[in-house]
């Protein structure tokens, strides 16, 4: 049977190719909202059935935390671990119910649902014994058994005391109580049955000494009352502690024990059974999405084969006019038939098309004419720009050389101040020593004038070795040449130390000095000495530029909120002549100080700060500098409680 024989094909080929188009594309919107909407059921049922094994997961969770809160309840005795285990409880009742509703929608097995919610009426019932025989038993001396138990000691101890101590009778029975006492707390800590047995054969000997050695026949009766009064409450302390159970083996708590290990097997065995339900439920679901969309991709691809015989027929004939007219052949013909489809909007195209060929061959020789001159000056030009792209690559070689030599001449500067510092520091050190030892040789020889000059040869010298100390530090820095030792320490050992060696720097100037350390200051892995290095640089500067003023050493841990790091804050404020803007954003410039008058009236390099700022960054931290000019300054150091020998090696790459 062919084409022409079936009316409704014929009709279908006889439609505009827009017409076709659009049924091809409701097929495909029909089908893919068959396949959307399976896939949404699909992905529905298996959001249901994750949200369910999640409530499992949630109630399991939930168990633990019973637990976890009977057991507080049964060593703590806190009465609000028993109010939180029935709130739980609620929660996981409400939990059950809703597992219940979830389990009937989704057509799951409820069997060991239902044994899920006997097993939790019997694990409340077992907790709320418990927590009765706990409550029976008492917190403390001031509740239930053990306040009965305090009681009774109180008034045998009352007729002790009125035992006259004739042959230390009363030492006996005393030293006989005391033992019984120590029977009662090793049950109460132990819960065996052997305190039990020595209880009553103490007891025992403690009645019989009492009716051998006390006289007094009134004492004597009022002694065995309370005696025996104190041996009934121990015995239903003991059958009580008995039934709660020492470990998770005996007793209720056993019992309640076995009780939760069930739960949780019929919990995962829940767990189980929702995932061989949603893989089952997926694989059906996938099956039937797959079927669909091949059925629809079959009923596709043959409309599509219709629909391009339908068009590619009436294409050939179009194509082979545009052939012709696109190798300039104008006197081809164009059908001039009139047509209402695409087929005859495109003829129309080609006529118009046809009348502007025309119209552009006639101006295609002034076109011409005008892109030779056009294409000259875009050559005239592109010379010119290669000469200059030249040049400008010649200038920016001879700026990296001389940047190349710049460095080279830097780091050759720097060795050669960390090796003379290190020459220098040598015959400064053997200074100091020999003025110190001429300091203690003139107070014993009594030469008490010539003290002050040696004062000021030893202070001088270890100010000229601060200074060169500093040097040596920067160029180090600025040389590579820094070995860090990083280690856990304590913060509160380094900060009693560093307060300890600038406590004389602080009293030079009437100065006091306040540390406000965290409690939960802890510590860090980092390089000791330079960290002690950059505190006694801050505190040494706040010492030097405060007068009768107080400074402050704090010390914090916080999280960085950008990187989420853990950091130690260390801050260092006092109440000095401060900075203004011009000065705080120079002050870690290296040999730079606030000015002129500053450097005369107070001394210094200008380095320490530079210094600390260059130690930071190698520990992994950064330096914040706040101040009001008259008001005093805060600088601020941060660093991360950890970092390793390698990560350290690579800041020191880094900033060299």
């Amino acid at each position: 049977m062919t084409v022409s024989n079936m009316p409704f094909l014929r009709r279908v080929r006889t439609l505009p190719i827009r017409t076709k188009l659009t049924m091809l594309s409701v097929m495909v919107v029909v089908s893919l909202a068959t396949i959307l909407y399976l896939s949404w059921y699909r992905d529905a049922s298996l959001r249901a059935m994750n949200e369910t094994r999640n409530s499992i997961t949630s109630m399991d969770m939930m168990l633990l935390n019973l637990r976890r809160n009977q057991n507080d309840f049964v060593n703590l005795y806190d009465p609000r671990n028993r109010e939180e285990f029935s709130t739980i409880f609620e929660r996981f009742v409400e939990s059950t119910e809703d597992l219940k509703e979830r389990f009937w929608m989704l057509d799951l097995p409820m069997n060991a649902l239902e044994q899920l919610v006997v097993l939790t009426s019997e694990y409340q019932y077992l907790f709320e014994v418990m927590a009765e025989l706990q409550t029976k038993i008492g917190k403390d001396q001031t509740q239930g058994l053990r306040k009965a138990l305090a009681r009774d000691i109180i008034n045998i101890e009352t007729e002790l005391d009125k035992v006259s101590n004739e042959v230390n009778v009363r030492h006996a029975l005393h030293r006989q109580l005391v033992i019984l006492q120590i029977f009662t707390k090793d049950l109460q800590l132990h819960k065996q049955t052997e305190d039990v047995d020595r209880f009553e054969g103490n007891y025992a000997v403690m009645v019989s000494d009492i009716k051998r050695l006390v006289s007094d026949e009134e004492i004597r009766l009022n002694l065995i009352t309370h005696l025996f009064s104190y041996r009934r409450t121990f015995l239903e302390l003991a059958h009580a502690a008995n039934e709660i159970g020492l470990d998770f083996e005996h007793g209720l708590r056993g019992q309640i024990e076995n009780t939760v290990n069930d739960a949780h097997t019929i919990l995962a065995r829940l767990t189980s059974e929702v995932n061989v339900a949603i893989d089952k439920q997926e694989q059906n679901l996938n099956a039937l999405i797959g079927l669909i969309a091949g059925g629809f991709s079959l009923a596709f691809m043959i409309a599509l084969i219709l629909l391009g015989r339908s068009i590619s027929i009436p294409i050939r004939r179009v194509t082979s006019i545009m052939t012709r007219l696109a190798d300039g052949d104008l006197s081809v013909e164009i059908p001039d038939k009139p047509r209402r489809d695409e087929i005859g909007d495109m003829l129309r195209a080609l006529r118009i098309f046809k009348m502007g060929a025309i119209i552009r061959r006639r101006t295609q020789e002034e076109l011409r004419t005008a892109h030779d001159e056009l294409e000259h000056r875009v050559h005239e030009r592109t010379r010119a720009l290669s000469e200059e792209v030249q040049e400008r690559r010649r200038a920016e070689g001879e700026l990296l050389r001389a940047r190349e030599d710049a460095e080279t001449a830097n780091k050759a500067k720097s060795l050669f101040l960390a090796n003379m510092s290190h020459e220098l520091r040598t015959p400064l050190n053997a200074i100091i020593g020999y003025s110190e030892m001429l300091q203690e040789d003139a107070a014993d020889l009594g030469y008490a004038e010539i003290a002050p000059d040696l004062d000021k040869i030893n202070t001088a010298g270890k100010h000229l070795l601060g200074i060169i100390n500093e040097i040596l530090d920067l160029s180090k820095i600025e040389a590579g040449r820094v070995d860090l030792s990083i280690e856990k320490c304590l913060i509160q050992d380094i900060l009693d130390t560093v307060v300890d060696t600038v406590q004389p720097l602080i009293a030079a100037n009437s100065n006091t000095l306040i540390v406000n350390t965290a409690d939960d200051i802890g510590v860090m892995e980092t390089d000791v000495t330079r960290l002690r290095q950059i505190l006694f640089n801050f505190l040494s500067n706040a010492a030097k530029f405060t007068d009768n003023g107080t400074i402050t050493l704090s010390a914090t841990r916080q999280q960085n909120p950008d990187s989420g790091v853990d950091c130690i804050i260390f801050s260092v404020s006092d109440t000095g002549i401060g900075l203004d803007d011009a000065q705080l954003k120079r002050v870690f410039d290296p040999f730079i100080q606030a000015d002129a008058s500053t450097t005369r009236k107070y001394g210094g390099t200008g380095l320490g700060l530079t210094v600390n700022r260059e130690f930071a960054r190698l520990l992994g931290g950064e330096i914040d500098a706040h101040s009001t000019l008259g008001q005093g300054a805060t600088f601020t150091v941060r660093l991360p409680t950890s970092i390793t020998e390698a990560e350290a090696a690579d800041t020191i790459q880094y900033h060299i």
